[in-house]
């Protein structure tokens, strides 16, 4: 027995029976053509800004996530088309909770709409409740690169989502950090360099402090004992990973670990101490600042 197409079995016309009638109207039916992801044939298949309220509330149709041809060309037509109302701005965001999988067309879309949509983001990002946060952190990047006249504001927003690195993930903290250096922004560095000294960043995912120095454009100052830490540290743990040192792995994060609690704690001395100590735990390495 054949299955029906999605957009024609009876439990999709029932949850969402308004868009089931759309897809079986022109000029939505040629959503379901899987070539058409093809920008700036939209026009011509007759899309205008005035079928904006029906593309989301298609888009926000969850059975029709299970085809992915349908839901994709979706967003590319609102891509294309003059989104500016806020009530349709605040919904599209709003997508990234709706959907569980992979955000990746929705990102696409924010960076098409552009630096309009950006107060809008600027909520989800401070929202702690929001799951999906890293996917609009990097819609962000991506519109700042694009618009470099916005990315003053992006900088701000993000100073105040890492004013509260405490409270959120390290995985969060690392995505906020690595967007202010990504536009060099040299205000933030106090912040940062406390974030990173509290153990609030993720450095697996994102590097440690000397790292985003350097990404910013600062000379290093080796004297700055975070800075020590990093480089002591740093160094042994891509040695450690480059010869598949698993166990000694552990040991150097377990000694970083160490070191930025005792640096915490104002103890300098110990702190260097710890760090130098993850690199005796490699016996691949010599002490990088050669002290």
């Amino acid at each position: 027995m054949t299955t029906k197409p999605f957009w024609q079995q009876r439990r999709f016309a029932k949850s969402c029976n308004d868009a089931y009638k759309l897809l079986n109207q022109s000029p939505f039916s040629a959503l379901r053509q899987e070539k058409l992801g093809v920008r700036g044939k939209w026009a011509a298949l007759g899309f205008t800004d005035g079928h904006i309220a029906d593309l989301i509330r298609l888009a926000r149709c969850e059975p029709l996530f299970e085809d992915a041809t349908t839901s994709r060309n979706i967003l590319l037509v609102l891509g294309q088309l003059d989104v500016r109302e806020e009530s349709h701005l605040k919904q599209l965001i709003m997508l990234f909770n709706v959907k569980t999988d992979f955000c990746d067309d929705e990102l696409n879309l924010l960076v098409d709409i552009g630096p309009r949509a950006l107060p809008y983001m600027k909520d989800y990002v401070l929202d702690p409740t929001r799951s999906k946060r890293g996917y609009v952190i990097e819609a962000t990047q991506q519109i700042g690169e694009k618009h470099p006249e916005v990315q003053p504001k992006i900088i701000e927003v993000m100073k105040v989502a890492l004013e509260r690195y405490k409270s959120e993930k390290p995985n969060h903290n690392a995505d906020v950090a690595y967007t202010l250096a990504l536009f060099k922004d040299r205000s933030s560095l106090p912040l940062v360099r406390k974030a990173f000294a509290d153990g609030c960043i993720d450095e697996s995912q994102y590097g440690d402090y000397s790292e985003h120095v350097l990404m910013v454009g600062v000379a290093i100052d080796k004297t700055d004992p975070l800075i020590q830490i990093c480089v002591h540290c740093g160094e042994a743990l891509r040695v450690c990973r480059k010869k598949l040192e698993d166990s000694l792995e552990v040991a150097c994060k377990a000694s970083h670990q160490k070191a930025l609690s005792c640096l915490a704690a104002g103890d300098y001395h110990q702190a260097l101490l710890d760090a130098q100590r993850s690199v005796a735990c490699s016996p691949f390495t010599r002490d990088p600042l050669g002290s």
